[in-house]
């Protein structure tokens, strides 16, 4: 119980140094206008289009790896019971 009311206090913690440097908003200008945190420039939406679409796409390449990681996970386990089911002897007992 210690520990679930100590790491919640860490995070309202972080959360409100978060809030008080104004993170949120200055990530939400970013993504929706091209605003750059601390200054006035503004992106083209040529690259702010550029930006999004390469981080929609390294999402998109590191969830597929995942799934791939799994699927060959899986198989190998698979082949590894198979294999264990050959190794082992039809009867046990030979002689009763």
């Amino acid at each position: 119980m210690r520990k679930i009311i100590n790491v919640a206090a860490l995070l309202l913690f972080a959360w409100l140094v978060i809030d008080a440097l104004g993170v949120p908003t200055s990530l939400l200008y970013f993504l929706l206008v091209g605003e750059l945190p601390g200054t006035n420039v503004s992106l083209p939406p040529s690259v702010m289009l550029a930006i999004m679409t390469l981080g929609l796409g390294l999402v998109v390449f590191e969830l597929f790896a995942r799934r791939i990681e799994l699927f060959q996970r899986l198989r190998q386990q698979m082949l590894g019971i198979i294999s264990r089911r050959e190794q082992l002897p039809r009867r046990r007992y030979t002689r009763i």
